[in-house]
């Protein structure tokens, strides 16, 4: 059954990821703190962070669907997921420390979830306690991420380091966390309470380092220079033979890095590719392939990519392969394919020895 249009007018907006101007505004407490989510559940805790900075509002009520493509659920079995995900997120909790009171707080995330799949529509309630860490005329120290780089990361860890390197400022130095401190705040660690002032390791997903640096900090620092404007580096310090700290050094991309030597019609090329989730400099090297003498290769295949299942794999699969259909190709491609198919010399060199790739065979046409 569908929303009737009573819904329809409290039904809250879901910000889109090809949005450059959506910013996520919270206090460094909160970004220093200690939880887990999966990447679907911390976009989803994304989506009511940025709805309570647009609004001054704890409840909203969005469509199943349209929060489901936001937080990257896609397939069969969208609700069933979402439902499902609603669920683990209601149990979720944050583990912040409180100056005031000297001793941590164990916050969940949602006071309530209510999926509604006859109607196709989530109510979320975001906590009160949470409320002070997110208005941006309360907050003193704070970090400010882009919304659309912070949801284009696949891997929670990924999520976590770039939000600590964005709280603490790209500073020259770096910042030194020790092995136990960061392994909590990117939810390695389960953390329990195990009195009023302190807090017990639960469960430790990565106790050897060589597991925690291959599997987590490894991947998440390549991912994160791959596809937003942050670039980190770590460099482990050791106490005798056992790795105690670890030392992270973030800087900022500018456009120089992520774009040289690109014309302006390229970089407008690369941002379409990059709104389709495809890594920068994936995307800088194929504007560089295509851009310059069959611009279309690239833009038709963005455009139809946006009705497949799965976008991105579709495109690149494209761009190697060439999906378009004859009609697609422009006069000049058309002319040369039927001078190749009848084997007719031009000035002097047979078609069919020539250059083999598309780009090539146009800018020949060009004489």
């Amino acid at each position: 059954m569908k929303p009737t249009q009573g819904m329809k007018q409290g039904i809250s907006s879901v910000p889109s990821k090809g949005s450059k101007n959506a910013q996520l505004v919270r206090d460094n407490q909160l970004v220093r703190s200690a939880y887990f989510l999966t990447a679907q559940e911390a976009r989803f805790v994304y989506w009511l962070f940025w709805q309570y900075q647009e609004t001054k509002q704890r409840e909203h009520l969005t469509y199943i669907g349209e929060l489901a493509e936001f937080c990257g659920v896609r397939g069969r079995g969208v609700y069933q997921t979402m439902y499902d995900m609603c669920y683990r997120l209601q149990g979720r909790v944050v583990v912040i420390w409180d100056e005031k009171e000297g001793a941590p707080s164990f916050i969940n995330f949602t006071e309530k979830i209510t999926p509604n799949l006859g109607e196709g529509t989530i109510k979320a309630v975001l906590h009160s306690e949470l409320v002070g860490y997110l208005d941006k005329e309360v907050i003193g120290n704070q970090t400010i991420n882009n919304l659309q780089q912070a949801c284009r990361l696949k891997s929670f860890y990924s999520m976590r380091v770039y939000d600590l390197a964005v709280c603490h400022g790209f500073r020259a130095n770096g910042f030194i966390y020790h092995v136990e401190e960061l392994k909590a705040e990117l939810g390695v660690l389960e953390l329990q309470k195990k009195n009023k002032t302190e807090v017990k390791i639960k469960n430790d997903r990565y106790p050897e380092w060589i597991q925690f640096k291959q599997k987590v900090l490894e991947r998440a620092v390549k991912e994160v220079g791959e596809v937003t404007d942050v670039e980190v580096k770590f460099l482990p310090i050791r106490s005798g033979r056992r790795v105690t700290a670890v030392q992270m050094v973030a800087r900022k991309k500018g456009n120089d890095a992520a774009y040289s030597s690109l014309t302006n019609g390229e970089v407008r090329l690369v941002q379409q590719l990059e709104k389709v989730g495809m890594p920068v400099r994936e995307a800088r090297d194929n504007v560089k392939k295509w851009g310059g003498n069959d611009p279309s290769m690239i833009t038709w295949h963005v455009r139809e990519c946006r009705s497949k299942s799965k976008p991105l794999a579709w495109l690149r699969s494209g761009l190697k392969n060439d999906y378009r259909p004859r009609l697609a190709v422009n006069d000049k491609a058309e002319q040369l394919h039927d001078l190749k198919k009848r084997n007719i010399k031009r000035d002097g060199v047979r078609v069919h020895d020539g250059p083999k790739s598309m780009g090539d065979l146009l800018k020949g046409m060009k004489k």
